[in-house]
């Protein structure tokens, strides 16, 4: 079954099924950086990138990732800590 696409001048839209765990987090900083990790990947995640993020994120979207923390794969959990406190990256 073709998934359906909507044209706006010169940009096509495909729109496309997410469960409701995924769309949870949409608009919210938590989205952004779930979707970060997943796109950059499990072995490419460093300590650097850990920090660069801590420094990038407020400390209430720091707090909001723990909060969110269920909404992520389970891999990126150590992740979300060590991004929302002062621990080391996994």
């Amino acid at each position: 079954m073709a998934r359906p696409k909507t044209h706006n001048s010169n940009q096509t839209i495909e729109l496309r099924q997410a469960s409701p765990r995924m769309m949870a987090a949409a608009g919210r900083m938590t989205d952004l950086v779930i979707a970060g990790l997943r796109y950059v990947g499990k072995v490419n995640i460093t300590p650097e990138r850990v920090l660069h993020l801590r420094k990038l994120l407020s400390p209430s979207d720091r707090r909001r990732l723990l909060e969110d923390i269920t909404l992520a794969p389970a891999w990126m959990h150590p992740y979300f800590r060590a991004i929302a406190r002062e621990e080391a990256a996994p």
